[in-house]
């Protein structure tokens, strides 16, 4: 992923590195950095994606809403993107339930994705369901919340019984909700550890128990920096 605004050199050095690979497995994502930043115009974007060295982005995020540029001008922008094969998918980060309704009332292509931080710690169980109900896809990020799930004791339980560690059960639980995952690794064991998540499964019980920790434990406070609803369950 890469912020749209990133310096030139960081672009360029992320293009020589990803450059001609766009569709082996690797997805490209940008963030446009808030809606109160103007939406490239299509051959600014074409310049933006020769210095990645690719054709287009596979997801293209408007970062958090705002109040300086209406949504409806940031997402016919990026639906122009869209319409020039520029950006395979567009969608939002950060967006709680009545921001996301505002969005997807404004945009005229559809939002397949909202980006924001969802674990066993910060269980969003109404956006959650907003966002099947309207077909838009969630990618949780944090999806360990730095850390903090290694000391929750009903992670620990489960993670006893199978043989797993905390950092393990929270990714597959949010795997079970349908959500693509986002950690970082700060190793090659952590990685492999992250990617060990396929062949078990939590059990019914067990999913109900870590929905029901009920911890509001919020890793990133966007609404800080924007102008945020608290409808986000």
């Amino acid at each position: 992923m890469i912020h749209r605004h990133a310096g030139r050199r960081s672009v360029r050095a992320l293009g020589r590195r990803c450059g001609g690979i766009v569709g082996a497995g690797i997805v490209l994502v940008a963030l446009l950095s808030a809606c109160s930043d103007p939406v490239p115009e299509p051959q600014q974007f074409d310049a933006f994606l020769t210095e990645l060295q690719t054709d287009y982005l596979d997801l293209f995020l408007a970062h958090w809403p705002s109040d300086d540029i209406p949504m409806a001008e940031t997402f016919r922008g990026m639906a122009r993107l869209l319409d020039e094969g520029l950006v395979r998918d567009m969608g939002v980060a950060n967006f709680t339930r009545a921001n996301l309704r505002l969005a997807l009332d404004a945009s005229p292509a559809p939002i397949a994705m909202n980006q924001v931080e969802f674990h066993p710690l910060l269980y969003q169980a109404p956006l959650l369901e907003f966002c099947h109900e309207h077909d838009v896809h969630i990618t949780a990020y944090a999806p360990i919340a730095q850390g903090q799930v290694l000391d929750e004791p009903v992670l620990q339980q489960i993670g006893a019984a199978h043989g797993r560690s905390p950092v393990q059960v929270s990714l597959r639980w949010i795997l079970q909700k349908g959500l693509v995952a986002v950690p970082k690794a700060s190793s090659d064991a952590h990685l492999l550890e992250n990617l060990d998540l396929f062949d078990w499964a939590l059990s019914a019980a067990e999913v109900k128990a870590i929905d029901g920790i009920g911890k509001k434990v919020r890793i990133f406070n966007w609404e800080a920096v924007a102008a945020f609803s608290t409808d986000d369950g």
